[in-house]
Formats: structure tokens, sequence, C-alpha cells
């Protein structure tokens, strides 16, 4: 999984990325294989935050690799924590029992749900 956090602060860009990963080393019955941190980089805003007269903006990268036991689990860390990517890399097929699959769908459906009551998504249903 590869992680970023971007903040128009040094130290919270840091700080942020650093607890981030923490929190899902500690949530998490994961191991961690490998976990590469970048270095603080500057990189220049887009539009929006332009428009917040916000020009630069910090950037920090982690990438881990990691195993985990289910499906589950990486289902509940990407829905929770939000990586920018995520690679499956083993096992070439991942077979899910139907309460493996179950589950998996209404954590989907539930965070749904939750954006939705926040007002901030949803889905559009056609009429």
């Amino acid at each position: 999984m590869l992680f970023e956090v971007q903040s128009n602060s040094y130290d919270v860009t840091e700080k942020a990325l650093a607890k981030h990963i923490a929190a899902i080393k500690k949530t998490y019955d994961i191991y961690i294989l490998e976990e590469n941190l970048t270095s603080i980089d500057e990189v220049e805003a887009g539009a929006e935050f332009k428009a917040r007269n916000i020009n630069v903006l910090f950037s920090q990268i982690c990438e881990i690799t990691f195993m985990l036991k289910n499906y589950e689990t990486l289902v509940d860390i990407v829905i929770n924590y939000g990586p920018t990517s995520v690679e499956i890399i083993a096992p070439e097929k991942i077979t899910l029992n139907m309460r493996e699959a179950q589950s998996s769908l209404m954590a989907v459906a539930e965070m749904m749900h939750k954006f939705a009551a926040q007002g901030i998504g949803g889905i559009v249903i056609k009429t």
C-alpha cells in the first residue's frame, strides 16, 4: 500500500503520516515486510488550493508491504485508512466464502452510508 500526505505545513505532514501508519500497525494484525518513507518534498499546489492563497504544499509518501490473514482485513484497511494505491502481490488467486464476501460488501455499503449521512457523497439513484 502506498499512502501520501499533503499539507501546507512541513511539521503537520511529517507527523500526520507517521501517526497514520502507526495507527494501522496498532489496529490490525499484520506482518510488515517492508516500510519505505520518502523525504518531505515541496510541491506546487493545485488550483483549488491556489484559490485559497496556498501556493506550496509539503508531500510525503510511505509505502508499506505487509502480509495479513484475510481479505476482510484488507478491505477494512482500505476503507478506514484510504491508501493512494493498493497492490496485491500474492496469492495468485483469492477465494472468498459467502460470509467473507458478504462481510466485505457490507463494509463498503456501510462506508457509503456514512458518506451520505455526512453530506459528502453517496449514490445518485436513477429514476
